[in-house]
């Protein structure tokens, strides 16, 4: 249609397909399809918005999840309400992570603690479960605990 009009304005001669599509053009009808096209248009600009919005939700919980095993937090949705307060960009893994970093420091109680085991807390030792003696010194309870155990029949 572009066309035609364009060699009307040219005074060009038009051909006789041209012309019947002149005759056969409804303005009304065009007009309709536009604002069906439009509509449609609109439609799946509303559906793309809304579907733009649940990946930006999933990948930020993705981050989340993934922070969250990697520092220890066991209440990711605490970290995710920090952060957040702190205005912390919580898509940027990076800048998560040394938000959890901190929190892990300032709030331990929404995080896995870090400890060693037994009253030796924190200095190495070349004595591990598997190397106790087999007679263990008098008054060494946990050394007897360890060896009747370690001594116990396996279950059947």
């Amino acid at each position: 249609m572009k066309k035609i009009i364009q060699k009307i304005l040219n005074s060009e001669p038009l051909n006789a397909l041209e012309k019947a599509e002149l005759e056969n053009f409804d303005p009304e009808a065009a007009s309709v399809k536009t604002a069906s096209l439009q509509q449609q248009l609109d439609s799946v600009k509303q559906e793309n918005a809304l579907l733009s919005g649940k990946l930006q939700s999933l990948q930020k919980e993705r981050h989340l999840e993934k922070i969250s095993r990697e520092s220890g937090c066991c209440d990711p949705d605490y970290l995710l309400f920090k952060a957040e307060q702190q205005g912390i960009d919580t898509l940027d893994p990076e800048a998560m992570r040394e938000f959890a970093h901190t929190l892990a420091k300032n709030s331990p109680g929404a995080f896995r603690a870090s400890i060693v085991p037994g009253s030796s807390a924190g200095l190495c030792s070349d004595r591990t479960e598997t190397n106790f003696p087999s007679d263990p010194l008098p008054g060494d309870r946990i050394g007897n605990i360890v060896l009747s155990i370690n001594s116990a029949p396996d279950a059947v």
